[in-house]
């Protein structure tokens, strides 16, 4: 296994802000160079920026994927900049159409021979908030996607805006142009609690915690999976009573569920 390494550079993919590389080796220039490796797609968590998933403070799996030396992360902002939130747009974008696109550009760039990532479909890595664009992307780009990594992750978009959890309620309101605590409009296509089987036949490893405050706890994402009906390829690891936290997520078996990918 080698170190694994990242760069903070100017988005080339047309996002709103910035994105970080994260790879195996020591530089943007070598791995451009090097073989290419497989992409993966990281979204971010509610209120934070590109850099805070290249941490494993946060959660290790980013890194621990890039220091196998067979994948190539991209951390971006996928922000939107019509939410008025001042200078910390970039970092509230529950998953709305904007910030969808933002990732379908990502995805673009990564398919040319510049980024030096492998060509073809990308794993898609999340937490938090960043379920809800992984997950919104992935039904509208299945044949892009091989498969979907979650930490924590937030599926029902409906529970944490009704219940204004973590204080979040007002940037999910902005996020959809509406003024909290009014209806969401395009609920149905945008909380994933409200289209599990349309998932059905991706493989998706969720690692959740079994007092979650805010994002889809254990029990939730139980009974989430089994209406997915993917014929066992959605699967749950409990992390315990680990609050909001991803980062005891296991990273061995992690890495066991990507390797196939790569």
């Amino acid at each position: 296994m080698v170190r694994a390494s990242y760069v903070t550079k100017e988005s080339p993919v047309g996002l709103q802000g910035k994105a970080t590389v994260i790879s195996g080796g020591s530089a943007w220039g070598t791995l451009r160079r090097s073989k290419p490796r497989r992409a993966v797609i990281v979204c971010h968590s509610a209120g934070q920026r590109h850099t805070d998933q290249a941490q494993a403070a946060w959660w290790p799996v980013p890194r621990a994927l890039a220091a196998t030396g067979r994948f190539m992360c991209l951390a971006g902002d996928f922000g939107d900049p019509t939410v008025d939130l001042g200078p910390v747009s970039s970092r509230y974008s529950w998953g709305n159409d904007n910030a969808i696109e933002s990732v379908s550009r990502a995805y673009d760039w990564l398919q040319s021979p510049s980024s030096g990532a492998k060509q073809g479909k990308v794993l898609l890595a999340a937490t938090s908030m960043g379920a809800v664009l992984a997950l919104n992307w992935a039904i509208r780009y299945r044949s892009a996607v091989a498969a979907v990594i979650l930490g924590c992750p937030v599926l029902d978009l409906e529970d944490v805006y009704a219940n204004d959890k973590g204080g979040l309620g007002p940037s999910i309101a902005a996020a959809y142009g509406v003024i909290y605590p009014r209806s969401l409009p395009e609920i149905q296509t945008h909380s994933p609690a409200r289209y599990p089987a349309d998932l059905a036949g991706i493989p998706i490893k969720i690692y959740a915690s079994s007092d979650d405050p805010i994002a889809s706890d254990t029990p939730f994402c139980n009974t989430w999976a089994k209406a997915v009906g993917s014929g066992g390829l959605v699967s749950v690891f409990d992390l315990g009573a680990v609050q909001h936290w991803p980062v005891s997520t296991p990273v061995k078996d992690a890495l066991e569920f990507s390797r196939i990918f790569a």
